[in-house]
């Protein structure tokens, strides 16, 4: 039986893994008020989001992200083994906000 916090429909799972920071290059490339940024303040390590419809993207998820990371969300959802991954219908995929990507781990579940 799954966990309370999963809908019943839930076909994947989609676990935030890192919030990465590239602050050496923030003051390199961005103008002085941007410089100052931190890690994307839209996810938290361990978060996780559940779907059902690659074309549903998830309550609170970010829509830059969800743009970036689809292609593996449907990759999974078709039980597709993804090159160099240790288990089938599971992918690693990013963000492309490169100075401030987020990392994530995509499952099938159902």
């Amino acid at each position: 039986m799954a966990p309370d916090n999963v809908p019943a429909d839930a076909k994947v799972k989609i676990t935030v893994v890192q919030r990465t920071h590239n602050r050496e290059y923030l003051g390199r490339f961005l103008e002085a008020d941007y410089a100052a940024l931190e890690p994307c303040d839209c996810f938290s390590e361990g978060q996780e989001f559940f779907v059902a419809q690659p074309w549903e993207m998830p309550a609170g998820f970010c829509p830059w992200a969800w743009a970036d990371i689809r292609g593996q969300i449907v990759a999974v959802l078709s039980g597709g083994h993804l090159p160099g991954m240790k288990e089938p219908a599971t992918a690693v995929a990013g963000c492309t906000d490169w100075l401030r990507p987020v990392l994530f781990f995509i499952q099938k579940i159902a």
